[in-house]
């Protein structure tokens, strides 16, 4: 939009439409009374203290009276000047014939007034000046010529802006010229078409105050190629403001847009549009408010033509120099991305502002390879290439879901960091032989997949890689009390690519392992614990079930009635069997197992066996119970 600027120059149309009731009402004052009057010249002049300066100069080859108080003037020429002396108009038409009654001026023939500096002109074919209303027209060919000012003697004249129409009216009374139909105008910068060009004038002023286009105005920057129309377009000189006014369109090269209204404000590279804005653009355009969508902070290749360009959506768009605001149902997408928001600002690096940023607010949206992202605010930061969401953020990733106080983006590197009361959902196995059905009940026999929910202060996920971090709690679901649940002070699980199935979970730190309640020492709900300082599961990447479990350091193992011990331990689920080592202990209500190489538990037939040498100790009661036996007759 920022061609519109060469528009400034349809200023001078309405200088040389005003000064065109100057040249005819002195023309009607120095009328000839008697007889034909040839080569004639009549002046005015200037009241006091400027008497001795001319106010206007009429010169004439012949002026011929005529029947019913007509004049005829042939090779008329009106100037007219400042009380400085300078030429302010000069006006020049082969033949005019003045009408004394009726009180107009007019010819079939050439009329052309020209600034007395030369910078601008109008001219055409067939006039007439109506002095009671104040009216001049020119009723075809018209064109008008206006002449840069030159501010460097040594700087080339530029060409000038020429504006043609089919024909052209200047109302003196409320101080508005006219082109009408066919108008074209043609500089440099820029071309215009549209069916209609008013250009008001400040009263008492020889310079216009508004310009308006109708009548499907189309304008076109040279320098770029941008193609801008619209029902009307208003210009104002005060400001140098252009407002575009209903079914606004602009187009450049591959890059689009439209809205309800649009304004343009030169001097300070302020563009607003307004009303079911949509636009095409680049990337790069949109400064930091782009990467807000790509969550990239690569450079972008300013010459790739076939770039995919992004589509942005709002009620209301606003760019200023290093500014940029959208605001109102804003969507912002390409390909593979899309944001969606209440407010978006992005604002690029300055002298005053070396920090190029992004803002979203309000219903924060972010969705990019089949994950989504909500929360109330997000900001992008270029130099940490991160996003900081805030305000109750939630997100999806594949099978994956979770909430915290605020979740970080590395835009580089893609890692996700959550901080504070994170919890997150996460798809395990099946319920049989899943990361945290360690115990199965002899019942469990339902393959369905299962989710877990972790709490953690904090959390990382980059990749197929999650972990996390503080006080951490697993929970199979649903949450009733005697769910398979995990404690530990790090947790990592790590994703298979093809499936998005976890295919490893490592718990590390004060690990600890419940299943059932506390207490409980019969029924489904029966209370069993494990704990270790590291837990490591594996379960087959295609369908999520565990395959193997390794417990390393200070291994317990409680259930009712047996309790067992050990360096190592490692359970095996297609045999259903956990192996202890490194001084491996057993103790059930009969006895006490020490001091052997291995122990076996076989899970699936409750039985318990062990590698020597070992040592088998049994309990009193048993002893005493069984010595009891043997004495009986």
């Amino acid at each position: 939009m920022s061609n519109l600027k060469a528009k400034t120059s349809v200023a001078f149309l309405a200088c040389a439409a005003a000064l065109a009731g100057v040249w005819f009402g002195a023309g009607a004052q120095a009328q000839p009374s008697i007889g034909t009057a040839e080569d004639f010249t009549t002046s005015e002049y200037f009241d006091a203290p400027n008497e001795k300066q001319i106010k206007s100069l009429i010169t004439g080859a012949e002026a011929q009276p005529q029947p019913g108080g007509r004049y005829l003037l042939k090779q008329l020429k009106l100037e007219t000047f400042r009380a400085t002396g300078e030429r302010e108009i000069v006006i020049e038409a082969p033949a005019c014939l003045y009408e004394s009654v009726a009180r107009t001026a007019g010819s079939a023939g050439r009329l052309q007034i020209q600034s007395g500096d030369g910078r601008f002109s109008v001219a055409g074919e067939g006039f007439l000046w109506q002095e009671r209303e104040g009216r001049l027209t020119i009723s075809n060919q018209v064109r008008a010529v206006i002449q840069r000012a030159i501010t460097n003697a040594v700087t080339e004249a530029t060409a000038p802006l020429v504006i043609t129409s089919r024909w052209f009216s200047f109302d003196a009374t409320n101080h508005y010229a006219v082109f009408h139909e066919e108008v074209h105008g043609d500089d440099p910068e820029m071309a215009f078409t549209c069916g209609q060009l008013t250009v008001h004038a400040a009263p008492g002023e020889r310079s216009f105050e508004v310009i308006e286009a109708w009548e499907s105005p189309v304008i076109i920057g040279k320098a770029d190629g941008r193609r801008v129309t619209a029902d009307r377009v208003v210009y104002t000189r005060a400001d140098e403001r252009a407002e575009l006014v209903s079914n606004v369109s602009w187009q450049q090269g591959r890059q689009s847009g439209r809205a309800d209204r649009a304004v343009v404000l030169r001097l300070e590279k302020d563009f607003t549009a307004d009303g079911h804005v949509a636009m095409k653009l680049p990337r790069e355009s949109l400064g930091a408010g782009g990467l807000l969508l790509s969550g990239s902070n690569a450079p972008v290749a300013l010459a790739d033509t076939n770039a995919p360009l992004v589509d942005l959506f709002a009620d209301h768009f606003h760019s200023r120099s290093n500014l940029l605001v959208a605001e109102g149902a804003v969507r912002l997408m390409d390909v593979t991305n899309r944001l969606a928001c209440d407010k978006l600002t992005a604002q690029s690096a300055t002298a005053s502002a070396s920090e190029e940023t992004a803002t979203a607010e309000g219903n924060v949206v972010v969705e990019r390879g089949g994950g989504s992202l909500r929360a109330a605010r997000a900001v992008y930061t270029k130099s940490e290439a991160a996003i900081v969401f805030t305000g109750e953020p939630k997100w999806t990733q594949a099978q994956m879901e979770g909430r915290a106080e605020r979740v970080t983006i590395h835009s580089e590197t893609g890692e996700i960091h959550a901080k504070n009361q994170v919890a997150v959902k996460l798809p395990v196995g099946d319920q049989r032989a899943s990361f945290l059905t360690f115990f199965p009940a002899a019942t469990d026999t339902n393959n369905a997949p299962q989710e877990i929910e972790v709490f953690a202060r904090e959390f990382t996920a980059k990749e197929r890689r999650v972990i996390f971090l503080g006080d951490v709690r697993a929970h199979q679901l649903p949450v009733t009390g005697s769910e398979p649940r995990l404690q530990c002070d790090e947790l990592e699980v790590k994703f298979a690519a093809a499936t998005s199935q976890a295919e490893s979970l490592q718990a590390r730190q004060s690990v600890v392992y419940e299943q059932g309640l506390p207490g409980l020492t019969n029924g489904p709900a029966i209370y069993r614990k494990l704990s270790t300082r590291t837990l490591t599961a594996r379960s087959d990447p295609a369908t999520g079930a565990l395959l193997n479990l390794v417990a390393e350091g200070d291994v317990q193992i409680e259930q009712p009635g047996n309790r067992a011990s050990g360096g190592h331990a490692t359970y095996t689920a297609a045999t259903d069997f956990l192996e202890l080592t490194d001084r491996p202990t057993l103790e059930t209500p009969q006895l006490l197992i020490t001091d052997a190489r291995t122990l076996f538990w076989d899970k699936t037939n409750h039985r318990f066996s062990g590698t020597g040498p070992f040592k088998i100790r049994f309990k009193p009661e048993v002893v005493k119970q069984a010595a009891g036996k043997l004495k009986t007759p």
